[in-house]
């Protein structure tokens, strides 16, 4: 890493300028494929398109074509090294994902440090999947490959965690170890993993480090859309090249609405969405965000810390923020109740989870309204996941209306005994009433003396006296139960938040 002050600054401004106008052949075929205009190349050009690729080589492969490819003259000796080039990024991509994905099943969250290590994950490039995963569960991660008895690989760290002062004392474990406060490398015999792992928890334990404290993110100045435009870039365009030492400013953005969020890339691992502001709106992006798609759908109260870029694409050139974090005030209630919403992953349950949960899961119902308050008495939740599922959907079937129990008495009363283990199918079928509300319907009749049932056979009580449904608590009870199914089943998430923290009356 390279200040970008002083004279590194104009060395790397003027060698900008250079790179548009590069005659090298190799250069030229890498920003075509690449799908870069030359005319506007940045430092952002070079970090996150033309280094990624040669880089893609060092890491899966022999890095001298890359030498070959920015020294060479031969236009088709170029273009062969740089489609090789492209096609080794693109695996390298493949390799990450599948490593990435295979780590977080791995992830025990109950330890405040993650020690991840396999057979067969690809050494080059285990520093991008500890900062991926970093980056998805704020904790600091060390991601490791197991080969002939030794694991290797990288440590990406946050900032309350000094990775290599909580590891340089234990230098006897490693066989090859260095880095610095935010990064590290190690190899170490692969029985050792038990102690580094127990190292870096107690180096947080004795040290009492929070470790649910992110990395700080200062921002430069509050941002209003209407005041944006393509000449706002240009004035930024000034302080350029951004990098270590020479930040790009960061704005604030708040009093906004969200709408269009949506996930794009490969696996849908980004994310879009437009922000609102009066009548002025812009496109953001947030890369590697794209499984928080459902929060930027129904977050509220959010505040954007964003970077200014430009977006070219089909001619157009247009103005874009980039998300580099997010922040909401007050509790998030996300309704997840359709089919095709999963639950979150690492969440728990509200049943399970702790006094201290930050947010929780409302996955199944219990079997009263009662039961489910208890659930978040006294518990202060930043985050709820509305999933409710109902066994059984008394609030699609009703609680009875008077025609359907009449219907159901003058039926019974034609049969002396009624054997209800076996014939309630076919009563259900003739009533066209839902099976689970017939056996409501025949408890409250047995409650109030309209029938006896003995061994499962129903037998029609002809001298019962007369008595109203409503007399009957089971019928009260089902009644409450299809109101209480019908608040989780329609209501809003603010509705069913709004009634479990309501003092019984």
């Amino acid at each position: 890493m390279v200040s970008l002050t002083d004279e590194n600054r104009i060395m790397v401004k003027v060698g900008l300028e250079i790179l548009k106008t590069t005659e090298r052949i190799g250069l030229q075929e890498l920003l075509r494929i690449s799908d870069v205009d030359p005319t506007t190349i940045s430092e952002e050009t070079v970090g996150f398109k033309l280094a990624p690729q040669l880089n893609a080589l060092g890491r899966l492969d022999d890095p001298n074509s890359a030498i070959e490819l920015l020294t060479g003259f031969d236009d088709e000796e170029a273009q062969a090294i740089a489609l090789n080039i492209n096609a080794k990024n693109e695996e390298r991509k493949e390799v990450v994902q599948k490593i990435f994905d295979e780590a977080m099943t791995m992830v025990d969250l109950g330890k405040p440090v993650q020690v991840l290590a396999k057979e067969g994950w690809h050494p080059g490039v285990l520093g991008i999947v500890a900062g991926r995963i970093m980056e998805q569960i704020s904790q600091t991660v060390v991601v490791l490959n197991i080969e002939d008895g030794l694991a290797k690989g990288s440590a990406r760290s946050l900032e309350s965690i000094n990775i290599f002062h909580a590891l340089d004392n234990h230098r006897d474990i490693f066989t090859a170890f260095g880095g610095h406060a935010g990064a590290a490398g190690m190899t170490l015999p692969e029985e050792n993993l038990g102690q580094l792992s127990d190292i870096l928890c107690h180096y947080v334990y004795d040290n009492d480090i929070d470790t649910s404290a992110k990395n700080t993110l200062n921002l430069d100045e509050e941002l209003k859309l209407s005041e944006l435009s393509l000449d706002t870039i240009k004035s930024l365009g000034k302080l350029a090249p951004f990098g270590m030492d020479n930040k790009k400013p960061v704005f604030w953005l708040h009093d906004i609405t969200v709408t269009q969020a949506r996930t794009m890339g490969q696996n849908g691992a980004h994310l879009k969405f437009k922000v609102k502001q009066g009548k002025a709106s812009f496109d953001v992006v947030a890369f590697n965000k794209g499984d928080l798609l459902q929060e930027f759908q129904q977050a509220q109260g959010l505040e954007l810390a964003v970077t200014l870029s430009v977006n070219v694409w089909n001619g157009q050139t247009t103005l874009q923020l980039m998300l580099e974090d997010a922040r909401v005030e007050g509790i998030q209630l996300f309704d997840i109740r359709a089919k095709n919403m999963t639950l979150p992953e690492g969440v728990p349950m509200v049943e399970e989870a702790s006094d201290t949960a930050p947010e929780v899961v409302l996955n199944k119902l219990p079997e009263s309204a009662t039961e489910l308050k208890e659930w978040f008495e006294g518990k202060d939740f930043q985050a709820i996941y509305f999933k409710n599922s109902i066994k059984q959907a008394y609030y699609l079937t009703g609680y009875g209306t008077r025609e359907q129990f009449a219907r159901l008495y003058k039926t019974i009363y034609q049969f002396p005994e009624f054997d209800v283990r076996y014939k309630l199918d076919d009563l259900s079928h003739y009533l066209k009433i839902d099976k689970i509300l017939l056996i409501k319907m025949i408890q409250i009749f047995d409650e109030l003396d309209f029938v006896t049932i003995d061994n499962g056979v129903m037998t029609v009580n002809k001298e019962a006296k007369k008595r109203d449904i409503e007399d009957s608590q089971i019928f009260q009870d089902l009644k409450h139960l299809v109101k209480f199914q019908e608040l989780m089943a329609l209501g809003t998430p603010q509705e069913i938040y709004d009634w479990l923290y309501k003092p019984e009356q």
